[in-house]
């Protein structure tokens, strides 16, 4: 016995290091759901965050300081919540409104966009740097589609190239940059050259730029989500020379029973549902909100390819809570910030999410 004991030793430790890769990491993390508390009156624009109105957010984006960026559909204005909880409004240029806002993204450097949801042959977004007031800008394309779902974004790794996604297509527009720096009025960008198209296999919308510069998008949602439309189990992805990608995945089937950390895995052995909304941390990480047979949860997939449930539960409206003692309702869009913490815009107000 005593010659065979060494091998049983080492037996062990190889079966010890196979089996730790399997481990999920997140398998024993905490994550917590809460709602933060706002006014439910409109008549502050400003000030604490109790004090604020934040019951008609649609769309947020988080910059490198951790500040956070919502889009407010009710009154088209942008608020940024600073990290000790303080809400300033942007100011917008002189003669400038801004009507059925739909999308913010932030790029490597800050600059915020913002895009509306309009009916035009033209790509039409805002743009600020700094907080300072927001300028319009219009590119023309010609022989553009119309349509009325379109996203603009700056792709983080390419030094400032604007990728526009309209419809089924995804354009760069490469002369764009050099005219938008200094705008001091609105102005018009004409004739710019589409030099790359990407057929898409539905309407999509972009959702973020990876750390590694990867373009995520999921095929069309509505508006507010009301419906829970999104991409049945599919996450699209561009990297820089426009090579398309998807996150491989199963699909659940309908009426299929559903628990709490049901599909959770290794790609592509994992199973994704509907998405509503979706966003990406600075390590690489993937979140993502997904609705399937009236379940509604947060999800992760890890660097790693590793689908995690976080948290949420069985259409209950919006609870407070960890695991699947919390749940989610309405939800209009989510992003991280840079401390990890996910905050999720409901019809009821913003739940925020971070891990203990």
């Amino acid at each position: 016995m005593k010659n065979h004991f060494p091998i049983l030793i080492i037996t062990i430790l190889i079966a010890f290091s196979c089996n730790k890769s399997d481990i999920n990491p997140e398998a024993n993390s905490i994550y917590e759901v809460s709602t933060l508390k706002t006014s439910k009156s409109l008549d502050n624009i400003e000030g604490d965050v109790s004090e604020v109105n934040l019951d008609h957010i649609i769309s947020m984006a988080a910059d490198s300081k951790g500040n956070v960026y919502m889009a407010d559909w009710k009154s088209n204005m942008v608020k940024k919540m600073s990290p000790n909880g303080k809400i300033l409004q942007l100011k917008i240029d002189k003669n400038l409104e801004i009507s059925n806002i739909w999308r913010l993204f932030i790029s490597s450097d800050d600059e915020l966009f913002i895009v509306t949801k309009i009916i035009s042959n033209d790509i039409i977004f805002y743009y600020s740097k700094n907080d300072e007031p927001i300028k319009r800008v219009k590119v023309k394309i010609d022989d553009l589609e119309e349509n009325n779902s379109q996203t603009v974004l700056i792709n983080k790794k390419s030094n400032g190239k604007i990728i526009a996604f309209h419809g089924t297509k995804a354009f760069d527009i490469n002369e764009a940059r050099d005219k938008i720096e200094g705008i001091k009025d609105n102005v018009i960008v004409n004739d710019l050259l589409v030099s790359t198209q990407v057929e898409f296999e539905k309407v999509g919308n972009l959702a973020f730029v990876s750390s590694n510069g990867k373009i995520y998008s999921i095929p069309g949602t509505n508006l507010f989500f009301y419906s829970l439309y999104g991409g049945i189990g599919k996450i699209y992805s561009l990297d820089e020379n426009f090579n398309l990608d998807y996150i491989n995945s199963i699909f659940f089937t309908t009426n299929e029973k559903i628990n709490f950390n049901s599909g959770d895995g290794v790609i592509p052995k994992v199973k994704i549902g509907n998405i509503i909304s979706m966003c990406g941390d600075k390590e690489g990480n993937i979140f993502f909100m997904e609705f399937i047979n009236n379940l509604i949860r947060l999800r992760k997939i890890s660097k790693d390819g590793r689908v995690s449930s976080l948290a949420g539960s069985y259409l209950t409206g919006n609870t407070d809570g960890t695991k699947n003692k919390a749940s989610f309702d309405k939800i209009r869009g989510m992003t991280v910030d840079i401390q990890g913490n996910i905050f999720v815009a409901t019809e009821d107000g913003i739940r925020k999410v971070t891990k203990r």
